[in-house]
């Protein structure tokens, strides 16, 4: 291997020393789309603040609204579907929280809120199902068994 000649414009000399694009174009060394772009940026001082973006916030009050809705269809009246309700409200409220942590959205509590009632939800939800074990002999008369949950489960 030999030593690059030092008057070969082909030759891009210490890749650690920053180089004009103009002096490159001046040597006849062709420029490429990334000096380009370079040479066309104004400076750093020239350079326009972006605008503000809105905080995205609904992910964040959805997920509350649907937890707290299961929240009450399960302490209730014991709703089967509420837990997939807190499920949905559990998503939604994760989705709140990270954007809240990421500065996107400035409804971090809500989220955090929404995530307790989902969680309790869902934790109610085992609760009743415990509460239901006695009607599972029952299930093949649905009258009995209609009687027999709504006797063991539900504050109604």
């Amino acid at each position: 291997m030999t030593a690059a000649d030092p008057r070969d414009p082909r030759d891009p000399g210490d890749p650690s020393e920053p180089r004009d694009p103009r002096e490159r174009y001046d040597s006849g060394e062709l420029l490429g789309p990334d000096d380009l772009r370079r040479s066309a940026e104004p400076p750093a001082d020239d350079v326009p603040p972006r605008p503000e973006r809105r905080p995205r916030n609904r992910s964040g009050w959805f997920g509350l609204a649907l937890a707290g809705a299961a929240f009450l269809a399960s302490l209730l009246v014991a709703w089967t579907g509420a837990v997939l309700l807190a499920a949905l409200g559990l998503a939604l409220s994760v989705t709140g929280l990270v954007r809240a942590y990421r500065g996107r959205a400035t409804n971090g509590k809500a989220a955090a809120g929404g995530l307790v009632l989902a969680i309790l939800t869902i934790a109610l939800g085992f609760f009743w199902s415990h509460q239901a074990q006695p009607c599972l002999p029952l299930a093949q008369d649905t009258k009995k068994f209609s009687q027999c949950y709504q006797d063991h489960a539900g504050l109604l």
